[in-house]
């Protein structure tokens, strides 16, 4: 269970379609929901006081993790990603954590919805996407957009076609152009990529 602090939700609000109240509580499952779906501010630094006792301890452990995937041109300052100026990130390096991702299906399940019931123990709302990722771009099996005025709009998406799954980011796009780059990157890669059976189930390797 996560409570909101103060600090929690007096960020800047990224989304009108449900606010947190200090002392709201809410389950981890659900806080991540709010946060793929509809990029929640206060819900990541309520979930950063939770797991890191801090932002600031929590943004330690981000790093060290960005390391960690070879993400060496990337700092975490804040968990929202809301204006810093030492927080900053690569194309290339979202992509690193992009495929991490890949390891926690739930997380990438919660990255496809595009709507959710969130519970809370003082009341239940139904929250709705408001990206264009499934009509846009139909291979996506997950994304998450992301826009501030200085770096403009950014996404990460993770796409399938058949047994090929590409991991594809776009930023200082604009709201429709970062939909239509993530489409020639991956249709570009997809087409790239060779696959051949290795072995037959029940097969006896030596």
């Amino acid at each position: 269970i996560i409570t909101f602090s103060k600090n929690a939700v007096s960020q800047e609000p990224s989304n009108q379609q449900i606010l947190y109240h200090e002392g709201e509580q809410i389950t981890v499952d659900d806080a991540l929901e709010s946060l793929m779906i509809v990029s929640s501010n206060d819900v990541a630094v309520a979930l950063a006081e939770k797991i890191g006792g801090s932002v600031e301890n929590f943004a330690k452990m981000m790093n060290k993790k960005a390391k960690e995937l070879g993400a060496t041109n990337t700092h975490f300052v804040t968990p929202n990603g809301l204006q810093n100026e030492n927080h900053y990130t690569t194309a290339h390096d979202m992509a690193l954590i992009g495929r991490e991702a890949l390891k926690y299906p739930d997380l990438i399940k919660k990255m496809g919805q595009r709507e959710a019931v969130i519970e809370t123990n003082e009341r239940t709302v139904t929250i709705k996407s408001p990206n264009a990722i499934p009509k846009k771009n139909p291979k996506a099996i997950g994304g998450k957009t992301g826009y501030t005025d200085a770096a403009q709009h950014t996404l990460i998406e993770v796409l399938q076609d058949g047994d090929k799954k590409v991991v594809a980011v776009t930023m200082h796009s604009t709201k429709d152009g970062k939909y239509s780059d993530i489409n020639t990157m991956s249709e570009y890669a997809f087409s790239k990529i060779k696959t051949k059976k290795l072995y037959q189930k029940g097969e006896i390797l030596r």
